[in-house]
């Protein structure tokens, strides 16, 4: 028995989607659905903590000969934004197995004349949740559209990566291998107040779920004092982060936060020696072993209500 789905339009000005195409029995079938100048929000899901937006086009098509299917679809992205930041043209092409669980995938993010992201590997959605096995290429790509990621611990992430990293296991919590290398890049960490810059070409591992800093020089973008940054931050689900950083310097400001309604502390201080961060973000837990250096205005409110002893948030050792 022959069935002919005759074009099937979902139409908003000049976009539309249009599916059509044609089953013939149980194991012949030839099904397109084509995509013009649609909205790239409209069609697929809604990702925590990014924004897509773009101009999409291309098809996606399911041909079954003989009983064996070969799913494919080939579809660009132009003015492609990820949180309003402006990325390039991307196309992607997916060719799938004859179960339609496996899926060949390769991606070009394009900006300029640059390849800033290229991607080619399988999803696998023969697993109880999908298995990832991609390999990766960054060329300056641009990390500002990861800032959302750090909540209000971590912000204006910033800066340019390139390297490459291999992505295996859980599409949503994968395990990660490789190096990048980072230009232009650093970040600001509002509970300080504070905000660094890192030296060009500084070099990050990526372990499992692990960035890894070893010895990256950093300066603050304010008095332009410098230090030393070690350890990593990792992640679980890309959503609960924790931090062990080691940050150690002979002059580096570390506080610069104006007296504000219910602050537990205020000032600026510069410090030499070393300090650590470390612990889930909603619970940081930071220890400076260090002396204050010249400029240093640290100051603890303290109401009539209360005494020096009720601030046990903050211990000064002798």
């Amino acid at each position: 028995k022959e069935v002919s789905i005759k074009p099937f339009f979902i139409n908003h000005d000049e976009a539309f989607l249009r599916l059509f195409g044609e089953l013939k029995g149980e194991k012949e079938k030839d099904i397109t659905l084509h995509i013009k100048d649609v909205e790239l929000s409209k069609i697929i899901p809604e990702v925590e903590d990014f924004a897509f937006s773009g101009i999409a086009n291309g098809n996606a098509k399911i041909i079954q000969e003989r009983g064996k299917y070969k799913p494919t679809s080939s579809i660009h992205v132009d003015e492609l934004k990820i949180n309003e930041k402006e990325l390039g043209r991307l196309a992607v092409d997916i060719s799938g197995d004859e179960n339609i669980t496996n899926y060949q995938i390769n991606a070009v993010l394009q900006n300029d004349n640059i390849r800033s992201l290229m991607v080619n590997g399988n999803l696998d959605f023969g697993f109880d949740t999908p298995y990832l096995n991609l390999n990766v290429e960054l060329d300056k790509f641009d990390m500002s559209i990861f800032s959302a990621l750090g909540d209000d611990v971590i912000t204006n992430i910033r800066g340019f990566a390139s390297g490459t990293a291999y992505l295996e296991g859980d599409y949503a919590n994968p395990d990660f291998e490789g190096t990048l290398t980072l230009d232009e890049s650093g970040l600001k960490i509002p509970y300080l107040n504070t905000d660094f810059e890192f030296e060009n070409d500084a070099r990050v591992k990526l372990d499992k779920k692990q960035f890894i800093f070893q010895n990256v020089a950093m300066m603050d973008t304010k008095h332009f004092t410098s230090g030393r940054l070690n350890g990593f931050i990792e992640h679980e689900k890309f959503s609960d982060w924790k931090l062990g950083l080691d940050i150690s310097s002979d002059r580096l400001l570390v506080l610069d936060k104006e007296q504000e309604e219910e602050s537990l502390y205020f000032g600026t201080a510069f410090i030499k020696g070393n300090a650590q961060i470390t612990g889930p973000t909603d619970e940081l837990l930071v220890k400076v072993n260090a002396t204050t250096e010249k400029g240093t205005v640290f100051k603890i409110p303290i109401s009539d209500s209360e005494a020096v002893g009720d601030n046990s948030f903050i211990r000064i050792m002798p």
